[in-house]
């Protein structure tokens, strides 16, 4: 290669001795998770025709506890259908939560709610992925969220 080759010296370091993390990028079973927004953006389409409200979610309760879950709501957009669509699903996900006026996307961290999550194929690649469909309050107890050899997910 040309130029310096860059390396950095290990002290002590033992590949034998850490726990391996699962990275299982499946989608997550059919069913209702009890989740967390653990961050969140006000954030422009591709078109530049208006924004969405993005969540990341991190699953808090289960066997799939410390999954992560993505989530776009258009917020504002020059197809009203499309507003109208995606302010219901974030006025969901305010209720949910208990913010119901926010002034800013972070109020909404860190409070349980539960996500219901279905299955759907990429238009893209065709590949499977998760996407919630609907949002509603964490009732206090334990989400059980399906078994992983619960029914074919499309």
């Amino acid at each position: 290669p040309k130029g310096k080759v860059m390396s950095g010296k290990l002290s002590g370091f033992d590949a034998t001795k850490v726990e391996q993390v699962e990275s299982n990028f499946e989608p997550l079973p059919k069913g209702d998770y009890k989740v967390a927004i653990t961050d969140s953006a006000l954030r422009d389409n591709k078109a530049k025709t208006g924004n969405y409200i993005w969540l990341q979610m991190e699953v808090i309760d289960g066997p799939k506890q410390g999954r992560i879950l993505w989530d776009q709501l258009t917020y504002q957009h020059d197809n009203p259908k499309a507003m109208e669509i995606g302010k219901s699903q974030f006025a969901s996900v305010c209720l949910a939560v208990d913010v119901p006026r926010p002034n800013d996307t972070a109020e909404l961290h860190n409070r349980p709610l539960i996500a219901t999550v279905g299955i759907r194929k990429r238009k893209d690649n065709g590949e499977l992925t998760n996407e919630v469909r609907a949002y509603s309050p964490a009732k206090g107890g334990v989400v059980n969220p399906p078994a992983d050899d619960s029914e074919a997910p499309w």
